[in-house]
């Protein structure tokens, strides 16, 4: 009899789950990409720690994560069409903060900024990769809830930027930039976010919404939106893109959202409909960072 235990293991005193064999063999058998299923099972693992129970000690292993992330980007352009059909075999694969966190990087790799003095890549996939350790202090009850939030419960849920910030802000190893993601990404390009309400790009103003924040928001609401969540079912890649194009536009980005599109229609993970905006192909879209 199998034993249903048998791919769980732990870190950090946390127990996570590796890929089912069978999947990951299915997954090969489908011609997909093995350095993007492992590099998603490792990351996947490093989410849900961090989501469970941010411990400042994961910060170093979330290190070599998110470098086995920026290395799959180099060495793939299939990363984003492996994880869609990964996850469409098997929902449970599902893992918000690590889909993010590779969708920044899918992003950010397709960016040029001048003036940013790091590797830019690694640092939008480590921003993907804690940028919701806020909700560790929400409670499940509310996290979890099927159906619709009471008022009073959306302002609970509002909170987890703040508290996000709060947690990681004086962890010097993470840089400034990880939590000031944690603290924007519910930011909207047309200033209708919270918790600031700030409104366009920082480059361009002092009230403006910092590059990788702007990266996150578009991952997090298309990780949202394509997974099957207590309250939603699991939308399409197409239904997910015709919401966000349709009902959200104001709030990205469109240049980081063209970029971003243009990718999931270079991976074949989408099929771009005629009346969509044009998404022309961007081989780096250079940007005047402003730190």
């Amino acid at each position: 009899m199998n034993d249903p235990h048998k791919n769980e293991h732990w870190l950090y005193g946390k127990k996570v789950d590796n890929i089912n064999p069978n999947i990951i063999q299915r997954m090969n058998s489908l011609g997909l990409d093995k350095v993007a299923i492992n590099t998603y099972d490792s990351v996947k693992q490093m989410a849900q720690c961090i989501e469970e129970c941010f411990d400042p000690s994961m910060i170093k292993q979330s290190e070599k994560v998110v470098d086995s992330v920026v290395e799959s980007l180099s060495k793939s352009n299939n990363i984003l069409s492996t994880i869609n059909r990964m996850i469409c075999a098997d929902p449970s694969l599902y893992n918000h903060s690590a889909l993010v966190s590779i969708v920044c990087g899918v992003i950010a790799n397709k960016i040029n900024p001048t003036g940013f003095s790091g590797n830019f890549i690694q640092e939008a996939v480590k921003c993907g990769l804690f940028h919701d350790v806020g909700k560790s202090k929400i409670s499940s009850t509310i996290l979890l809830k099927e159906g619709k939030l009471t008022d009073e419960e959306f302002n609970e849920i509002k909170k987890h930027p703040k508290q996000g910030y709060i947690e990681l802000k004086d962890l010097s190893e993470l840089g400034k930039y990880v939590s000031m993601v944690a603290l924007q990404h519910h930011e909207r390009f047309d200033g209708t976010g919270y918790p600031h309400g700030k409104k366009g790009r920082y480059e361009d103003s002092d009230n403006g919404i910092n590059i990788f924040s702007r990266i996150c928001t578009i991952a997090d609401v298309y990780a949202a939106l394509i997974a099957k969540r207590s309250y939603k079912e699991a939308y399409s890649n197409e239904k997910t893109l015709d919401i966000m194009l349709k009902n959200m536009l104001n709030h990205f980005d469109p240049e980081l959202l063209r970029v971003f599109i243009n990718e999931l229609k270079n991976s074949n993970v989408v099929n771009i409909i005629q009346d969509k905006p044009s998404t022309p192909d961007y081989k780096k879209l250079t940007i005047k960072f402003k730190a």
